[in-house]
């Protein structure tokens, strides 16, 4: 089973996740809980929809420097990290209820 997930420069795979803006197929990994999905400073990431992780149940997240703006599909998950620098992040529109 599938538990972490790192889409981001750090990860093993030999290219950046600059242009990833569908992470649907993430949805078939039930058991995930860590997923990173970040870009880099100097050239953000595309990924916009964050719709596709409502339901799951991530502890950490990470989407750094990406064009995320809206976090509620985030809402309900006992995240002990939440990583979003460099995005276009306000509020989150989080009910403060997500962060364990």
């Amino acid at each position: 089973m599938v538990t972490e997930l790192a889409l981001s420069r750090a990860s093993p795979l030999p290219h950046w996740t600059e242009s990833v803006t569908d992470i649907s197929p993430i949805r078939a990994l039930r058991g995930l809980k860590s997923l990173r999905v970040n870009g880099r400073r100097l050239r953000w990431g595309k990924l916009a929809d964050l719709s596709p992780l409502a339901g799951m149940n991530l502890v950490r997240f990470n989407c750094d420097y990406t064009e995320v703006a809206d976090l509620s599909p985030l809402e309900g998950m006992l995240l002990m990290m939440l990583h979003c620098t460099g995005t276009k992040v306000r509020d989150g529109g989080l009910s403060g209820k997500c962060l364990a």
